[in-house]
Formats: C-alpha cells, structure tokens, sequence
C-alpha cells in the first residue's frame, strides 16, 4: 500500500511539473482565435500520448492541464472530443475495405445573433469538404420551437445517452473522409443517425436517396433535419424514421415508401455498439435492409470504459451470427476491420 501512494505521489509531482511547462508555454504564445492555439494543444498531445492511458483517465487528466494552461471552454472542448476520438476506429461490413479513412477535425462557428441566424458549426475533411450542422445553442432552440419540454433540453444537455430514453442523438461523432465516386447511384440507411453527417455526406457525393433513423424523434426534428436543410440537401432526396431498430423490421412508415428487405446499398451507424443488450436489433436490421451487394460502415471506439463492450465484441457476436446462418443457408454478414 505504501508503495502504491508513493507511486501516486511520484505521477501527482510529475503532472504538476508537466502543468507548470504548460502554463509558461501559454504565457509566451498569443493565439488570434481560441480555437488556433495549434501549439499548446500539439503539447498537451504529446503530454498525454507519453502516457498511453486511454478512456476517462486522459479526459480527466486533459480538464487538469487544460484548467491550470488558462483554456477556454472551447478549446477544452475541442481538445476532450479530439483526445475521445483518438481511440474510435471504423468497422466496413460486406467488402467495405478501404473505403473510410481517419481525417483532422477543423470545426468553426458561424452565425449572426444580432439578426438572428442560427448558429451553425462547419466540419471540414481532410479532402476539403465541409458538412455543416446545427449549433448546442440552434439545437435547443429547435427543441423548444418544435414543441418538446424543457424536461428533454435540460435532460439531454449533461449526457451522451441514458439507454431506453435518450439514445446519444445530439453528439457529433468524429467522421471520415470518403472515396469521391463509391456513392454515385446508391441508396443509403443510416441506423441511430443523430446528425445524419455521414448521410448528408453520401448525398452531396451522388448517393440517389437516404433514409435515416434516429430513437428520438425530437433529435430527427431539432438537430437531424437543420442539417440536410443547412447542407442544401433536396428534400426529395431523404426522408425520416423515429424509433427502435426492431421496429424497422416491421414499420409501415418505411413499407409506405415502397421500400422491403435487402433494399439499400449502404448502412451507416455511428457510435451504436455500445450496448450489448441492442446487438441482436443492430444486427437483425443491418441484415433485414441490407441489399445483396450491400455494405455496412460502423464506427465505434475500440473499447467502451464502464460499459463493458467493445469492437471485439460486436465482431464476436456478428461472426456468430454468420455461422449460425451459413448453416441455414440464410443470407448473413461478413465482418472486415480497419483501424484509423
């Protein structure tokens, strides 16, 4: 035991010396905008990649060093879902092989409060697209405007997601950079959309038509649907299911498009893996809208700390899925991996 708190004390008097470089690297460096200040963050990267500590032990210790190095809110906010983004990787299903790849955030704000324009943020890829989405403050708005409680503002603002009530819808997850022509002609379903980024995305590059879902319908109203109309997306290009994943093997909403099963080339799911207990829905809809000739794209962090899932298990549960099937002689999923 004693060793132990020795060893603590040790890692306190290192990071304490580690807060001190930073801080004078802060006073020796002016920075035009906060969120420009390149240098200290490249320290503080480096700071915690000499670690190699993963999960909430390096958000924390970025709030510490970020605190004590005088950073805005905005950029301790940049710099915490850059460093949660760092351990994320990109599962392709059904041949999806090199089609995603990782790229650096650049997002900005825009907006004009004096005549009442909504703010919005832009995502830029390392190809030079830009995607841009809903502000927080645009998104509360929305929620309030389109007749949802304060409750459900005020619920949703301190959590990424509280399962069986809301599912994470808000949150942008970091997005890849894609290959200009794979979406030309394709239709597209995006499961547990939130921003509906990589859909919007899929659009804008030839995709003919998208269907997306979210678990709330408030998320679909507030934030997902600002999104294709920032993003100048036709309206007849896209449409909008709310709901569980089980409710789209059976929902008239999408019958009544004149959709059925193995209907889409692409499937899109971000963030989505986190729960064990919706792994059969997950799969059974992938397997249920997915065409013949189809592919899945996933993203997920490798390991999901306090949840007790990770990548691992989602592919686990899939190939045995695949097993199961093949024995049967049913249509099934393959599973493909590339790390960023």
């Amino acid at each position: 035991m004693n060793k132990k708190i020795e060893e603590l004390h040790e890692e306190n008097v290192h990071l304490s010396i580690k807060c001190n470089e930073l801080e004078s690297y802060h006073e020796n460096y002016q920075f035009a905008k906060p969120t420009e200040a390149e240098y200290l963050k490249n320290v503080l990267y480096r700071y915690m990649a000499e670690r190699e500590t993963l999960g909430k032990e390096i958000v924390t210790i970025a709030k510490v060093i970020g605190t004590v190095a005088k950073f805005t809110n905005e950029q301790l906010d940049l710099v915490i879902k850059k460093e949660e983004a760092r351990h994320q990787t990109w599962l392709g299903v059904n041949g999806s092989m090199g089609i995603l790849r990782s790229t650096k955030l650049n997002i900005r704000r825009t907006g004009n409060i004096m005549t009442g324009e909504k703010p919005t943020s832009t995502l830029r890829l390392d190809s030079g697209k830009e995607l841009v989405y809903a502000s927080e403050s645009a998104v509360k708005s929305n929620i309030v405007s389109n007749g949802f409680s304060q409750l459900t503002a005020s619920h949703t603002q301190h959590s990424d997601l509280e399962s069986g009530i809301y599912e994470g819808g808000l949150k942008v997850w970091e997005e890849n950079h894609l290959k200009q022509d794979y979406f030309v002609g394709k239709k597209v379903f995006e499961l547990g959309c939130g921003g509906a980024l990589p859909t919007i995305l899929a659009l804008a590059l030839g995709a003919e038509y998208a269907v997306v879902n979210d678990f709330n319908q408030f998320v679909l109203e507030s934030f997902t649907s600002p999104n294709f109309k920032l993003n100048r997306i036709p309206s007849e290009k896209w449409s909008m299911v709310p709901g569980s994943w089980s409710s789209l093997l059976s929902d008239e909403k999408i019958q009544r498009k004149g959709f059925s099963v193995y209907f889409f080339d692409v499937i899109f799911s971000t963030e989505t893996i986190y729960n064990e207990q919706n792994y059969v829905a997950l799969h059974d809809a992938m397997d249920a809208l997915l065409s013949a000739s189809g592919s899945i794209f996933i993203a997920a962090k490798v390991y999901y700390f306090g949840l007790g899932t990770s990548i691992a298990a989602f592919e686990s549960f899939v190939k045995n899925k695949v097993s199961s099937k093949s024995m049967s002689g049913g249509p099934h999923l393959q599973v493909y991996q590339e790390k960023c």
